[in-house]
């Protein structure tokens, strides 16, 4: 509990107060050098050809905002991209305070931060990287047609992961599946088929979801377009138990032609 001072009156609290801005005023600013001024006046191009907006917490270097690629109504661009907002420096320079009279200069490598944001930093899983979600690093300030399309087979590849994860749980369980529709941000699952170009999907189309019956080998409830029991796992409806299995073929085929096509590690280092 602070101690209350009977001599510290408004003049001393004022004069205290001066002295604190005067030291402030005259701590020294080390000089900057030319090299790294003009290196500061390079940018990094962080890019968007995605829907998906991010916003990226980066601790006393502030917050950065990666806009998503879409038009005044939400929807997606199929061509062009949004860029980082600010904008990193190919040099980031900070100045901190190293002492009672003296600053100092913290510097950086814009891009090593540039890869921190896009999630592929040290100790990072690329797995989460936004790299999945449309978004680059471009080599020079401005992304050229191949990075483009490099951004655009990522996010494809994403949306294509996430439809058909959602026609598996549409063909295993109708109600879960519309509670994931009802409560996903921005029903990502329709971000991904309006970028994919898919418009009939059963999943968007039915409303509601059947009503349930009875499974005849435990009679539980069950989804009468389930395949299998969830139960005693019995196959209950054999059509859709075989329309499973070849969504998972085709799953599986997505993700082999995605490890063919990105291999685990690369653009890392962008």
């Amino acid at each position: 509990m602070p101690v209350f001072d009977e001599t510290m009156t408004a003049d001393k609290v004022s004069g205290y107060i001066d002295a604190t801005a005067k030291r402030v005023r005259s701590r020294r600013v080390p000089p900057p050098l030319g090299a790294i001024e003009e290196l500061k006046k390079q940018k990094v191009c962080v890019f968007n050809v995605g829907p998906w907006p991010q916003i990226v917490p980066c601790g006393s270097i502030g917050t950065y905002v990666i806009p998503g690629n879409v038009d005044k109504k939400g929807r997606w661009l199929n061509t062009g991209y949004t860029e980082m907002t600010p904008q990193l420096s190919l040099i980031e320079d900070e100045l901190v305070i190293a002492s009672e009279t003296d600053y100092a200069r913290l510097q950086d490598d814009g891009r090593r931060i540039a890869v921190e944001i896009l999630g592929e930093g040290r100790g990072q899983n690329p797995a989460n990287s936004r790299r999945h979600f449309g978004i680059g690093i471009a080599e020079g300030d401005k992304p050229s047609k191949a990075e483009l399309d490099e951004a655009r087979a990522y996010l494809h590849a994403k949306c294509s992961e996430i439809i058909a994860d959602m026609r598996r749980m549409w063909d295993v369980d109708k109600s879960t599946a519309h509670k994931v529709l009802q409560t996903s941000g921005r029903q990502v699952q329709m971000v991904a088929a309006e970028v994919l170009g898919l418009g009939n999907e059963a999943w968007m189309t039915q409303s509601t979801p059947s009503e349930n019956t009875k499974c005849p080998m435990c009679r539980v409830s069950v989804e009468p377009d389930a395949p299998i029991c969830h139960n005693c796992k019995s196959v209950i409806n054999e059509q859709a138990y075989l329309a499973i299995k070849a969504r998972q073929k085709e799953l599986d085929e997505v993700v082999a032609v995605k490890s063919k096509l990105f291999p685990q590690g690369k653009g890392a280092s962008s």
